[in-house]
């Protein structure tokens, strides 16, 4: 069985991470928790998070599980937070892809 801890996933989502804070600066908070501490333990129930894969969660809703290739996930925020991405319409360019 795989986990979310592999290299090659962690990889992935940082550059997934590095991507969104180039493109879209503070515009949003990531907090990244690991699915051992117990203190997460509702927030898993809540939003069915599996150890195996992340899950990507925007204002209490889960928008995306697995790790999405960079177009897929800035169309998903882009499209869940229209009004916040006007602002950005002209300026947001594409980040460093790893």
């Amino acid at each position: 069985m795989q986990t979310f801890s592999r290299r090659a996933d962690r990889e992935s989502v940082g550059a997934l991470l590095r991507n969104l804070r180039f493109n879209f600066n503070d515009a949003f908070e990531v907090d990244i928790i690991d699915p051992r501490c117990l203190l997460w333990f509702f927030d898993f129930i809540k939003y069915k998070v599996r150890t195996t894969e992340p899950t990507w969660v925007l204002d209490g809703k889960v928008i995306y599980k697995g790790i999405p290739a960079w177009d897929e996930l800035e169309k998903i925020l882009r499209d869940t937070c229209q009004d916040l991405f006007d602002l950005f319409k002209d300026t947001a360019v594409k980040g460093p892809s790893s």
